[in-house]
């Protein structure tokens, strides 16, 4: 059975500028080792990280942030991890995440490259559903671009083209987002004509551009994944791997599903410290 016992850490909870009220668990890092803020998937708790940071990572003096996000646990809403680093007085820390909660890691490092040290990534990538029956249309078309072998070349020279489809009118997505090869065609063409929200452009599509710059990951990365994940491929890696997004990669794979970070939590974690 998985241990979800975090009593050896301390309970917090944040109430943020937004408003929200985010639940986290830390423990501060012994001289010379950095700290981890921890993130989640779907179905989960901070409760996932248990075993690793009861048997590994305290052991080895590792500071850890294991947050309650996206509305589990005792979290309200998204987590807002830089408001909790700022209450922990960290300044940088390793971002490692499982399943979509690697998003939120990567996510992290994306907008605020000089908090992050290192970056880990467990059992994640995107799942494709057409939802034509329920809406009348694919509520998630994109998704087949976004995952596509040419994809991350095509996005990388047409970051307005992307800016313009996302910030349209919510119409306009019927054609882009939600249409088979809506966005592909769009972005492809290098499209950036149509009218934009009254929000749009100015410093807000400075700053778009501005996180842009960060795609590339500059840290040492640690993707660790389950060969037989038959959702999380971890051959769908492979684009950002070509495309030059990830330049300092470390690629560990283990023989299990999904789940491997419960499976086989001493080998992932002897990986992570590694």
């Amino acid at each position: 059975m998985a241990d979800t016992n975090l009593s050896k850490l301390n309970q917090k909870t944040l109430r943020v500028p937004r408003d929200h009220t985010y639940t986290y668990y830390t423990n501060s890092a012994s001289r010379g080792k950095p700290t981890l803020i921890l993130f989640h998937g779907w179905p989960d708790t901070a409760k996932l990280w248990a075993n690793v940071i009861n048997n590994y990572l305290l052991p080895s003096g590792y500071g850890i942030i294991a947050v309650d996000g996206l509305g589990f646990g005792d979290t309200s809403e998204p987590t807002d991890a830089v408001a909790i680093l700022d209450a922990e007085q960290i300044p940088t820390v390793i971002s490692v995440g499982h399943d979509w909660g690697s998003g939120i890691a990567q996510r992290l490092y994306n907008c605020y490259p000089t908090r992050v040290s290192g970056l880990g990534m467990l059992n994640f990538a995107a799942a494709l559903d057409a939802l034509r029956k329920v809406f009348g249309y694919g509520t998630i078309e994109y998704w087949k671009f976004f995952v596509a072998e040419d994809a991350p070349w095509i996005l990388s020279e047409n970051i307005k083209s992307i800016y313009a489809a996302a910030h349209g009118s919510p119409e306009s997505w019927l054609e882009t987002y939600c249409a088979p090869d809506g966005m592909r065609n769009w972005v492809s063409s290098g499209k950036t004509q149509q009218p934009l929200q009254p929000y749009a452009g100015g410093s807000h599509e400075a700053d778009f551009l501005v996180l842009q710059e960060n795609v590339v990951v500059k840290v040492p990365t640690l993707f660790w994944g389950g060969t037989r994940d038959m959702v999380c491929r971890p051959e769908m890696l492979q684009r950002s791997m070509e495309a030059g997004l990830l330049p300092k990669l470390t690629l560990k794979l283990v023989d299990e599903g999904h789940w491997a970070l419960l499976a086989k939590p001493e080998r992932f974690s002897e990986d992570l410290i590694q």
